[in-house]
């Protein structure tokens, strides 16, 4: 953990280097992800299926994301409520944490929580089907980055720089103890340095335009 605040370290200092212009690169939002022919044919959960499967092969994880839930709510009632549904559902929440690991936006993930709630909503507290346990640890999972990059977001955009930085660190923690590579938290930080950045530069901006 001690090598990973290093790492996450360096990123701020470099990230400052790089001037406030760097930052509002970061800031910048994503670009909507492109729209897919293959999907305006697919009806069936099977074809659905093939068609996340392509967009994902294309790095179209967003779209893939969509796809496989489309595949889960095309299958019969009895297969949604069983492991096959189950089964899209996970394929649909880790196509879209692909997507969030890309851009970090906190959309995919809740597109995330949406599919994995909708199939534990379907099946019901008293299934029997053996992925249950599995769902539902995956949703615990998302949820925690969700709520603390979602709560950091609205914390920033309300002026609370310092509440913010906390939430980013703890997403970034959680991050960590959840396993995945630390340039992952380190985007985290990142993030939350631009955003600080750019908060500071709004500030100061609306300071000299107040003073004249």
């Amino acid at each position: 953990m001690f090598e990973v605040r290093i790492h996450l370290g360096l990123a701020l200092v470099s990230l400052m280097a790089a001037g406030t212009g760097r930052a509002a690169m970061l800031l910048v939002a994503p670009a909507p992800p492109p729209t897919s022919s293959a999907a305006s044919a697919a009806e069936t959960s099977s074809q659905w299926l093939t068609v996340g499967k392509v967009q994902q092969n294309m790095g179209e994880d967003a779209l893939a994301g969509e796809a496989y839930r489309k595949a889960l709510e095309s299958l019969p009632r009895e297969q949604q409520v069983a492991s096959e549904g189950a089964r899209l559902a996970l394929l649909s929440a880790d196509a879209h944490w692909r997507s969030f690991e890309q851009d970090l936006d906190v959309g995919h993930l809740q597109a995330a929580l949406d599919v994995l709630s909708s199939w534990i909503d379907l099946t019901g507290a008293q299934s029997t089907s053996a992925t249950l346990v599995e769902v539902k640890w995956k949703r615990a999972r998302v949820r925690a980055v969700r709520e603390l990059l979602g709560d950091a977001d609205t914390a920033l955009a309300d002026g609370k720089r310092k509440k913010a930085v906390g939430l980013y660190g703890a997403a970034a923690d959680v991050l960590a103890s959840q396993g995945y590579e630390w340039s992952l938290e380190a985007r985290v930080v990142l993030r939350a340095s631009a955003g600080c950045v750019a908060a500071y530069d709004r500030y100061v901006e609306t300071t000299k335009d107040a003073l004249g």
